[in-house]
């Protein structure tokens, strides 16, 4: 999420690049954001998103959807947190997939240096198969 030459994957509901001691991320801008998934060898059996929420951030929900599959929600923990679900058969193929990373509230003001609105992610990681 936060190298430059995945800058063309992001799509409406991020922030630009920002960075802790743990590297880059982006913020969550709107409680919809999008990111494009790009995919060599089908099938993707799991999903991996590493999230933060903020000290600031309201209590909230983090869920997933891929193209038109939705991923039910996940309690959003204080801090950074690995979050997994697993993918359903035939929900992703290979291609240009999309996924949109869902919560539920986000601050009113914006935090951190690139505006962000209470939740971070530094990281989608696709699986195939038994890869843990």
């Amino acid at each position: 999420m936060g190298r430059d030459a995945q800058a063309q994957l992001t799509g409406d509901g991020w922030s630009r690049v920002d960075w802790d001691a743990a590297g880059p991320f982006r913020w969550m801008v709107a409680a919809e954001a999008r990111v494009m998934l790009p995919v060599a060898r089908a099938p993707i059996t799991r999903v991996r998103v590493q999230a933060l929420r903020d000290h600031r951030s309201p209590a909230t929900t983090l869920a997933l959807r891929i193209n038109d599959a939705s991923l039910p929600p996940q309690t959003l923990e204080h801090g950074w947190h690995t979050y997994e679900w697993d993918v359903p058969d035939g929900v992703m193929s290979a291609g240009t997939n999309e996924a949109c990373v869902l919560i539920d509230a986000l601050t009113d003001g914006p935090v951190g240096r690139a505006g962000g609105r209470g939740v971070a992610v530094s990281d989608l990681q696709l699986m195939r198969g038994s890869e843990k």
